[in-house]
């Protein structure tokens, strides 16, 4: 097959070859315009559909580039939300990027804060509610704290960008997996900007 011939093939274009004399025509691809690919070329790439990775290796967190395992929430509506996951335990959102999950994360905790909720404790009691599919809140609070150098009581600001980074990594690393792969850090601080925490 000729070059143009292949690339009509991958382009479902088609042209015809005059016949030779007491021939019928033969009918074969034609080559594609420039200017339709090149168009196509500046299109922004497609937001992934639903989860990535494989049940059972990753975490439902990083699967779900949602690394706060956020809830659909009824009050409002998080940007990048492209699907949810209904399974077991669930339903948890699904983001189309990761920038997107951590703006989410960012939000609810910055809407917790202006309820007065800026201790560890007050915002994991909400996050993950003691006696709700099994969380252990105390562990949880108890690992944040530690993860932050912070006692219980300590009052946080997670308005300031270094707070936010250390606690949204925190509880990251509470609800993933020590082997997930490694998250976008750049995608995690746009992600908070986004949300309105001041670098």
């Amino acid at each position: 097959m000729r070059l143009l011939d292949a690339i009509g093939v991958l382009t479902g274009r088609l042209r015809t070859i005059p016949a030779a004399a007491g021939q019928p025509a033969a009918t074969t691809e034609a080559a594609p315009s420039a200017a339709p690919l090149a168009a196509a070329a500046r299109q922004p790439a497609a937001i992934p559909p639903g989860p990535r990775g494989t049940v059972g290796r990753e975490s439902r967190a990083w699967r779900n580039r949602n690394p706060g395992n956020l809830r659909p929430p009824s009050s409002w509506a998080p940007d990048g939300l492209v699907a949810t996951d209904t399974a077991p335990l669930g339903p948890f959102c699904v983001f189309g990027t990761e920038m997107h999950g951590w703006q989410a994360m960012a939000t609810r905790i910055l809407q917790l804060a202006k309820q007065g909720r800026r201790t560890v404790p007050a915002i994991i009691g909400v996050w993950a509610p003691p006696g709700v599919d099994g969380n252990d809140t105390g562990a949880y609070v108890a690992g944040v704290c530690a993860k932050l150098g912070i006692s219980r009581d300590e009052a946080i600001d997670p308005r300031r960008l270094a707070v936010m980074t250390a606690l949204g990594n925190a509880i990251r690393r509470h609800e993933g997996k020590p082997t997930d792969p490694a998250w976008d850090m750049a995608a995690q601080r746009e992600g908070f900007l986004r949300a309105g925490v001041a670098p």
